[in-house]
Parts: structure tokens; sequence; C-alpha cells
């Protein structure tokens, strides 16, 4: 017989399926108990799977059921031996566990194997030894850290710790958060770190130092989500944009307490073990883990449960996107060891920054081909029907706003173009300055066509491990075709 509760439940489910509205994790988990199927196109429909409306006889659809009932299962039993960290039937509950890790993890466990202290750019100590701890801190609170990222289908984890553990030092050196660019690191630091394939994050500080900095995330935006670098390294961002700087790097000696140091300064990178419970993982303080370590994530502060213990746990940022943990965050409990829960003191390291950052120019294109001096803002002076800048500009002010005419400029404080009289208002009326004249973009013809004939990297992450790079396919670019366009002359794969 069915129970008054039951029904309540399946009434709610069948209101949810036809308004498309988002059910409880705990009433789907509830219903896979008697309905399994319906709770399976429920959480499909929800995160919009590709087979959301396929015949339950498909061949995708059923695969994916069952790996959804594994999850379900394991869900069930971790919540039965760890009632106190949540799970969840999160967008990742149709694949397994060997297809996560191998497009979400990332920290390349050969690269481990080798001298940790090979870089050039590594500075010997440990410069907060003295530090006091503090009961807890938030870097976030203190605006050390940006948005929450996602790496998608690629294993470059440890490209997003670099990038975080840069701009967390960044911001608290200049006072100026930068999203900085995970993408260069992808395509361009390719000497030890493989991309997609792995890496790590002390090669990629060595990289950056070498580089004499790195881009910024929204000139050298990201684009390797499906699993592969389309573009290969852009050469021209790659030396030209060098927008925020470090001096070096510090591996944190192997212990908690040097750890909890170091976080207490500023937010520091890390390599952790992450397990198939981390995949589902949406709330509390994790406090079981595996061996080995196969993750790279952000540690940006410390606190302490309430309560009779008084138990600590770090804060740590992920690179799962803002719909995973605790809004793209975990906590982790901390003072368990000398290594830590994870392994997470293990192999621990942070970016020095004691100088301030140079002026670089303003690209103006995709590929870098155009360019405004430091200081300036690229501006539109001809575009496809208003959708693809053809050819730009330059307007002479940081932040300028271009006026109707395409001829001038304002500044931000002052954004409103008054054609009529050439002035630029404020937005309350209450400022009004002269508009601006624009000057040309610059073009680096030499560098545009050196470009053009440079290779152009495709990596694809291999089936069975994510540490390790698979195909990689060479597209040349014609040398006599400066005008653009790109010709495959040979297709090479390795």
């Amino acid at each position: 017989m069915i129970t008054g509760t039951l029904v309540t439940l399946l009434i709610s489910a069948a209101c949810l399926l036809a308004n498309a509205e988002m059910l409880l994790d705990s009433d789907l988990l509830s219903l896979t108990n008697n309905q399994p199927q319906q709770a399976f196109q429920l959480w499909a429909t929800e995160h919009n799977k590709p087979y959301k409306n396929d015949n339950a006889l498909s061949k995708e659809r059923s695969i994916r059921y069952s790996t959804f009932l594994d999850n379900v299962a394991y869900i069930k039993q971790q919540q039965e031996l760890r009632p106190n960290v949540q799970l969840s039937l999160n967008e990742y509950a149709d694949m397994s566990w060997s297809e996560f890790a191998q497009v979400k993890l990332g920290l390349n466990p050969e690269l481990l194997t080798k001298a940790r202290n090979s870089g050039s750019s590594l500075i010997e100590g440990f410069m907060y030894e003295d530090t006091t701890l503090k009961a807890e801190i938030d870097w976030r609170e203190s605006g050390a850290v940006t948005d929450v990222k996602n790496q998608g289908q690629c294993g470059s984890c440890w490209a997003f710790a670099t990038t975080g553990a840069i701009e967390g030092v960044n911001a608290i050196q200049s006072g100026k958060l930068v999203s900085l660019s995970e993408q260069e690191l992808v395509d361009c630091d390719n000497e030890k770190d493989m991309g997609c394939g792995g890496g790590l994050m002390n090669y990629a500080y060595d990289y950056v130092v070498k580089n004499g900095g790195i881009d910024t995330e929204e000139d050298y935006s990201y684009w390797s989500s499906w699993g592969m670098s389309f573009w290969g390294c852009n050469r021209r961002k790659e030396t030209d944009r060098t927008v925020v700087t470090i001096d070096g790097y510090q591996e944190i000696p192997k212990n908690e307490a040097s750890l909890l140091k170091a976080a207490t300064n500023q937010p520091i990178s890390v390599g952790i073990c992450a397990s198939q419970s981390m995949m589902f993982y949406s709330g509390g303080v994790i406090d079981s883990c595996c061996d080995g370590l196969n993750h790279g994530v952000l540690v940006v502060g410390y606190g302490t449960v309430e309560g009779p213990a008084n138990e600590k746990y770090y804060i740590i940022k992920n690179s799962w996107g803002e719909t995973w943990g605790e809004q793209g965050y975990f906590r982790l409990k901390a003072e368990t060891g000398k290594m830590g829960l994870c392994g997470i003191a293990s192999a621990a390291s942070f970016p020095v920054k004691t100088t301030p950052n140079h002026p670089v120019p303003e690209m103006c294109d995709l590929f870098g081909w155009t360019e405004c001096p430091a200081g300036n803002t690229c501006s539109c002076s001809f575009s496809l029907l208003g959708y693809v800048c053809l050819w730009h500009d330059c307007c002479p002010l940081e932040g300028g706003v271009t006026c109707d005419d395409l001829q001038h400029c304002c500044p931000a404080s002052a954004p409103i173009c008054d054609a009529e009289r050439g002035l630029c208002a404020s937005e309350d009326g209450k400022v009004a300055v002269p508009w601006t004249d624009k000057s040309k973009a610059q073009v680096n013809h030499h560098k545009a066509v050196e470009d053009r004939t440079k290779y152009v990297h495709v990596k694809k992450v291999g089936t069975e491990d994510c540490s390790k790079a698979s195909s990689e396919v060479k597209l040349t670019m014609d040398r006599k075709n400066p005008g653009g366009g790109l010709k495959t002359n040979q297709v090479l794969f390795e």
C-alpha cells in the first residue's frame, strides 16, 4: 500500500516534471527508493542532459541511468557513514568516478616525483615562519579572491590553483583584484606542464617569472572547457601582455603548522587527494580522505567549527564551478597530522610578490595584432553590423567609453557623450568635461605575419589517465596569406 507521504512526493515530482522546477536533493534521493526512473528523468531534466528526451531503451540513456543508480547507492552509503558531510545528486551524477577523474582533476603525479625545487625562480626559506595564527581568516572578505571558475572537461586544475594564488598576492600587494588567464598557462606553459593533460603549480609559477608576467582572464579568456586547446599559445599576448608579475615562489615546509601560517598571509596553492565522495560534495567539513595527490586547489583561509571541540578547518576554492559544493568551495578538517588530511600540506606553495606591476599595452583584437599604448583603451572605429569590430582606434583614457560618432571618447566617470557641445557628462549630470579625440591603433606587421605562421596545437585529454596528454594535432597557417585565414598545410600526429 502506498503511504500518504509517498503519494505526496510522487505528486510533487510530477508537478516538477511538468513545470521544470527544482526538487530538493533529499526528496530526489527518497524518490529513487520507489521510482528510480522518475527520479532519473527529473534529474536529467533539471541538468538539461542531452539524452533527457531519449527513449528509455536508448544506449546512452541506459548507460547513464545505470551509472546514476550506482552513484545513488554510493551517496546513500556515504551519508550513513558520515552524516555531517552532505553529498548531493549534482550535475555529475551520471558520470563514473573514473570518467570524472579523467576530466576534473589534473595534478600531474609524474611531475611530483621529480625534484620539486628544480625551478630557477624558487626562493629558498620560508618567509612566514614567525607568523602568529589568527582565530580565523577568509581572504574572500578582504577582496583577494576572484569568482569561482570552472575548468570544464580539462585537467587544468593546476592552472586555476596557480592563477588563484597569484590573483590573491597581487590584490594584497596592489589593492586591485585582477582575474588572470588560465588559458595562457594551458597554451604556453608547456616545458614541463602538459595543458589539459595535467601540471604542477610550482612549474607554472616558474613559467610566469620567466615570461615576465601573465595576462588577464578578460584578454586571454578560457576556452579549454571541452578538453582541448584550439589555437595554441598566443605569442603576442604572452610577450606583450604581462599584466601581473611575481618575483618567484616558495615551497611550504611539509607540515600543517607552516601551511596555516602561510594561509594567514595570503591564499595558497595546494595539492590534495580528491576522492569519489568529493565529486558529490555539497556541504559540511570533510573529515576523511584518500592517499595520493591528484588535484590542485586554493586555500583561501581557515575557520573553526562552533562547538566544544573548536575544530579548525580550511576554506578551499575549487575549480568545478559555483554549482558544486558550497558555492564552489569546500571545507576540509585541519590539524589532523603533519601532512594534513588529503595530503594538503605535502605539496603546498605560494607566489612571492614585492615589486609593482609594469604598464602593458592594450590588445585590441583576438590575436593581438593591433594594440594601444598602456593607459589607453581600445575603441572600435569600424564594425560589421555592430557585432564584430574590424578596425580599432585608441582612446587615451583608461576605461574610456566610445562616443557614437566613433571619433571621440569619454572617461568612465562621465560616460555620456554630448555630440552637439562636444562634452562628456556624468550620469547624474553634475560633471561635464570636453570629449577626447581618438588616435589610430598600432599595427605590428612583422608580429602579425609571425603569429600567422606559428603552430596551432590541439590537445585532447586521454581516455585512461588525465595526467597523460594524448594526440596533438598541428595546423600551420599559410605564410603567403597575411590577410588572415587558416590554411591546413600539414597534419601531424604525435
